[in-house]
């Protein structure tokens, strides 16, 4: 009786010990599966190296546009073809999405970060060797497909693992990198040309190659695939497209791109303005940018202290809605329009230099933080679309970009660039009112449109 009775014991001992072992493995493959159950170093460290790699694309870009005239003179074209550069590399921003989107959704994230970043430095290879002004814009484009990789899956990779009410510094974390690229690639590119007297393209591909090699030794796949390549690139190259016709998706897209337009238009007119106001050389040209680098900076970490806290707070016990991202994207509208009209009414050689750029660096400001206002937004939206919806903003603004940037020197043929970006001031205050709309009406869009059954039908 009592051998039986042991028995028994040992029975239940080694079932309770085989149960506690099976929910410690299903535990474990709990927290691999879900990757917002990862610990909080292996999140921020996947965050960190996403935005080291949102830091080489545009880098590799803005380097190029001090050499502009450099470029002209080497390959015997007129600075304002050699200039077409600029916007070809965006419109490679628009055209790459379309298919990092859904090959992301077939193959997981890592292997497209991976092949995009090694394309982007062959890219850049081809720039620098470019023997014509045609191979250059091929080469560009290319690059510029490649490099939407971050941009694109940086949104769906934050929604992946990193919990709402936190979005908005994984954000600000990823847009550190996106932020010093455009900075110290002018700088860069200036010094390089007045030293070297050779265009930088040549030196972007150095920046390539860390990032392939940093994500294949550290990040871990937070994004499996779970359906057939055929059936999902049939279905989910359209997601984007679908999207435009969100009243919502499409508002704060056209906001987004009228924004980053005048980002670029800056990255242009700068340099010329204090080339013809100011008499500055090429190495100055360059440096001048880091006024509006200093507002991103301002624009970036006040988004990241802040955008978390308005949430919390205007939500207080209540569901945290995407809309509590809208205020803070408010008051940068304001600042980015009040900035360019600074910028615009002082830039002459009667006024310091310094004033301009003091315009500058609120206008930073305002457009940073409305750019990832804008980003966190969508992803509050919808996060299990988060991709598709930066997708869908690829598609609207970087086009929009392109060619804004290519026709503001048109336009400043039959205006000055003075009353150019006067009228961009204005525009930009006029964003104000439809933000507010959608931070007042955004609940009741929300309800009338249903999202996933669009993005399904």
């Amino acid at each position: 009786m009592r051998n039986s009775l042991n028995i028994e014991q040992i029975a239940l001992t080694t079932d309770s010990d085989n149960n506690e072992e099976h929910l410690h493995l299903d535990t474990e493959r709990l927290e691999y599966t879900d990757p917002k159950n990862w610990p909080t170093k292996k999140k921020w460290t996947h965050i960190l190296i996403v935005a080291s790699m949102t830091m080489s694309t545009p880098l590799a870009s803005a380097i190029h546009t001090p050499a502009l005239e450099q470029v002209a003179i080497e390959l015997s074209v007129d600075e304002s073809v050699a200039s077409l550069s600029v916007p070809t590399y965006v419109l490679g921003f628009a055209t790459g999405p379309l298919l990092i989107a859904p090959l992301s959704k077939v193959f997981g994230r890592l292997p497209i970060y991976n092949t995009c970043n090694l394309l982007l430095m062959l890219g850049n290879v081809g720039c620098a060797l470019a023997p014509d002004m045609g191979w250059l814009l091929v080469f560009r484009f290319l690059a510029g497909c490649a490099g939407a990789s971050p941009i694109t899956q940086g949104s769906g990779t934050i929604a992946d693992i990193i919990e709402k009410e936190k979005r908005g510094r994984a954000v600000a974390l990823v847009a550190f990198g996106s932020l010093w690229g455009p900075m110290l690639g002018p700088a860069a590119g200036g010094r390089i040309v007045e030293t070297k007297h050779q265009q930088p393209t040549s030196t972007a591909p150095l920046v390539g190659p860390k990032s392939p090699l940093l994500s294949s030794l550290h990040r871990d796949d937070a994004h499996q695939p779970e359906v057939s390549l055929f059936r999902l690139l049939c279905k989910a190259v359209g997601a984007p497209f679908r999207l435009t016709c969100q009243p919502i998706f499409f508002t704060v897209a056209a906001i987004s791109a009228f924004f980053y337009s005048l980002q670029i238009f800056l990255y242009v007119d700068i340099p010329k303005t204090y080339k013809t106001q100011y008499s500055f050389p090429p190495s100055k040209q360059g440096l001048v940018f880091l006024g509006t680098g200093i507002g991103m900076t301002m624009g970036l970490l006040t988004f990241g202290l802040f955008s978390d806290q308005i949430m919390i707070r205007l939500a207080g016990t209540g569901p945290r809605k995407p809309e509590y991202r809208l205020p803070l994207m408010m008051i940068s509208t304001f600042l980015a329009s009040f900035g360019l009209a600074t910028y615009a009414l002082t830039a002459s050689p009667s006024v310091t230099w310094i004033i301009p750029i003091i315009g500058n660096v609120v206008t930073g400001a305002g457009l940073y933080s409305i750019s990832m206002s804008a980003a966190t937004y969508l992803i509050d939206l919808s996060p299990e679309w988060a991709v598709d919806s930066a997708a869908m903003l690829s598609i609207v603004r970087f086009p929009t970009g392109a060619v804004v940037s290519a026709l503001s020197e048109k336009i400043v043929v039959i205006v000055s660039r003075t009353v150019l970006k006067e009228i961009f001031a204005a525009a930009a205050l006029g964003a104000l009112p439809v933000i507010y709309v959608l931070y007042k009406k955004g609940g009741v869009l929300r309800a009338k449109y249903s999202i996933v059954s669009k993005i399904d039908g």
